[in-house]
Order: C-alpha cells, then structure tokens, then sequence
C-alpha cells in the first residue's frame, strides 16, 4: 500500500494550460498585486482536475495516507491555487520551485517530501507514489526509487511529442481520470506491465499490461511497434534506488549467462500470444494460419539464450502447440549475424552505431522458410529497438506476410538525460 501520494500541480490536480505565462512570472514577482492576479485567473472557470471529495475520500480510505505537492511552479502561485481549489484539504508536505536547489526530474523534491512526512529510509521507497502528468514526472520518481502514476486527465485529444514521451516511459500505472487513483493508492501491481506483476506473485485486473512502444529507423518517421512485457531499469547511479528494488531488472540481471528461465518470463509470451492473436485464433472453419515464434539471434562468439527460451517455450506447450486454434510452430534458427558484429552494450554503442551494427550483419539464413508466413520475434532487452526493426525488415523483404515484435523488457535510460 502506499504510503505518501505526491501530485504534481499544473495539468494535474488542476488545469492551468492558459495560465502559463503567469505561472512563470511568479518566479521574480515579488509585487503584492500578483496573488490577486493569480486568483482572478484561476476562478475565471472551472479547473479541478483531481476533486476535493476525490482526495479526501483517498485519506479516508487509506489508514495513514499522506499527501503532498511536487511541482516546479513558484510557491506564490502554488499557495493561491492551492488555496482557491482544495479548501479543505490539509497537505503534509508542498515542495515549490523555490524549496529545491535540483528540480524536476531529479528527485530532490520527493525526498524533501519524504523526510517532512517522517519517512527518511530508503525501505520506505517502494510505498511512496508520484502522480504526474507529464515525462518529467515519472522521470522524477524513476531518480527517486518510487512508484511512478502517469495522469492523462488533463492531456488534449492530439498526443504532442511529450505525450508519447510519457508513455514510452513505462510508467507503473496509467490512469485516465481521478476515479482510478484509489485502486492505484491501494495496491499498485495489478497495474504494472504483465512480467512484472507476474514476478510480484499477482494476476492483472483485466487484460494483461503489454506496453506497444513505437521505435523508429534513423531518419525515418514511419513508426514500427515493439510490444513490451515490462522494464529493465540500466545500470545508472541515477537509478540505484529504483533497480533496488525492481524484481524483473534483478531477473534479467540474474539470468544473463542462463539457458533456462523463469517460469514467469514463458508464461508472459504464453499471454501476449493469447491475447495479441486472438481474432485469427478465433477463425471459424479449421485451424487459423500458422504463427512462427523465432528470436534475436546471439553473436557468433556467444551461446544461443534465446533458442533454448524458444525451446523452452515450445516445450510448455507439450505435444499439441494448437491453442485456440492457433497453429504454433518454433523456429530459432531463422537469423543470424555474420561475423564482425559487435556487441549493442559492450561496446557502448551510440543509437547510430546500433543501427548500423545490425544493418550491416543479421540476416535470415534461409529466405525460402519465410515466404508467406506469419512471425513473432522475440528479444530480450531492447533498447533502440535497431535488432527487433532489422528482424522485420529483413523478414518481410524475404516474403514474411506479417512480423510482430515483442520484448521481455524495454530498457529504461538515465532519468536525469532526456530521453
């Protein structure tokens, strides 16, 4: 359960999209008109995003629940939009622009918060909440080590590039409207991408979490989709408190050399196949087309991972791969890398590089195994997603009639860097 639910202000609690400008002037304004100027804007109309009987219903609800505000608006705007939207609410802690010499995304504001509500272990991490609106927010609670909660509330009907930002992010809970902040407070695992609930001992909701990450060629605009079944939080300092305590980063991290998985890493494609291909399982009359399941292939240097999880994967199956009506069949031995390829991480590759590096040396074996088929291929850890792009390119280019991509985790990058 959590603990301490942070909220960051604007585009969160409240809508102040048109007030911007003086938002922003509160940073040197220091004249006794601005409060006044403040207020007169925000009653101009209608702004909750998250109600007052919203949040009084989360503290009574929760035991011990406090609540607070981290935002990077000055502390004069906050108190009068505090003030003039939440009467009743008594915060345990409001962290404004001027209370932080590092403001968002680092991290500094969640722990000012955490140490005012008496919480000064770093055990506490895994109860502490931050709701946000916005890429820098979930970057925030990344750098923190906490739960990070994207609010969509407040975003316009067009996605901007900082939208898809956010949700590239992989935040732990995705929420539409203020009405599913309770369930989120109370436990938040059901929400998580399906490997990582599966990992916590814990069923989703409803309909398995996979995340569909768009990834791009360089220099191209069409967007190719890689499905994910959670995150890998890298090997930055910035990342210390968060990867901690993340089971699916330290399953990833135990298993790198591994020929055998987990159980939960084969029941996630197990779920995403179920789910993913539903309709041609469903094919009225006879078996729906046949679906390859194949993997990135390893470097020629290195053991094949991958084809012994291909091998493991099928074997759960048992003797009849026919589920649903779908027709399974395995195949780790369609692509290859020629010699020469060097390591995505070793190496320290640049997104360029990666490109590049794949471009140049994967290739498909045998062309005439994938004419007028249909792929799943799967990876371990993507990054760029350069592997799973090439993978489909150069399947499709040797007659594939379809490619679907999926990633048992999607890397997440320092916090502290733009994305």
């Amino acid at each position: 359960m959590i603990r301490l639910c942070l909220f960051d202000l604007d585009q969160t609690l409240v809508d102040t999209s048109d007030m911007q400008e003086l938002r922003e002037a509160g940073k040197h304004r220091t004249d006794n008109a601005y409060p006044q100027e403040v207020r007169t804007a925000f009653l101009s109309r209608q702004r909750n995003l998250i109600d007052e009987v919203t949040l009084l219903a989360l503290t009574l609800n929760n035991a011990g629940l406090k609540i607070g505000v981290f935002t990077r608006s000055p502390r004069r705007y906050v108190d009068v939009v505090l003030a003039e939207a939440y009467v009743l609410i008594q915060w345990d802690a409001v962290i404004a622009y001027e209370d932080v010499q590092n403001r968002k995304p680092n991290a500094e504001g969640i722990y000012r918060a955490m140490q005012a509500v008496g919480m000064n272990d770093t055990s506490a991490l895994p109860h502490v909440l931050m709701v946000g609106d916005s890429d820098v927010d979930i970057r925030a609670a990344y750098h923190a080590g906490c739960y990070a909660a994207l609010f969509k509330q407040g975003w316009p009907q067009t996605y901007e590039k900082t939208h898809w930002r956010s949700m590239g992010l992989l935040p732990d809970s995705i929420l539409d409207d203020q009405s599913e902040l309770q369930a989120c407070i109370a436990n938040p695992t059901p929400a998580l991408p399906d490997l990582e609930c599966l990992l916590e001992g814990e069923q989703a909701i409803a309909t398995p979490r996979y995340d569909e990450i768009g990834k791009f060629f360089p220099d191209e605009r069409t967007r190719h989709v890689v499905s994910t079944a959670g995150r890998s939080f890298a090997d930055y300092r910035s990342l210390d408190q968060r990867r901690a305590w993340h089971r699916l980063s330290q399953s990833i991290q135990q298993h790198k050399e591994s020929v055998q998985f987990p159980n939960e890493w084969i029941q996630t494609v197990q779920r995403f196949i179920a789910n993913h291909y539903r309709m041609i399982a469903g094919f009225p009359i006879g078996p729906g087309p046949e679906l390859v399941i194949t993997c990135i292939p390893p470097r020629p240097d290195r053991v094949h991972r991958l084809g012994y999880f291909v091998n493991q994967l099928a074997a759960s199956y048992g003797n009849a791969p026919l589920v649903n009506r779908l027709r399974l069949t395995f195949d780790h031995g369609l692509l290859a890398y020629r010699p020469g390829v060097r390591s995505q991480s070793q190496d320290h590759l640049s997104p360029a590089e990666r490109f590049a590096n794949v471009r140049d040396h994967l290739y498909v074996i045998n062309p005439d195994a994938a004419r007028g088929r249909k792929f799943l291929v799967i990876d371990d850890v993507t990054t760029t997603g350069a592997t799973l792009l090439y993978a489909k390119k150069y399947l499709m280019a040797a007659g594939a009639t379809s490619v679907d991509c999926f990633s048992i985790a999607q890397n997440i990058s320092d916090p502290l860097r733009l994305q």
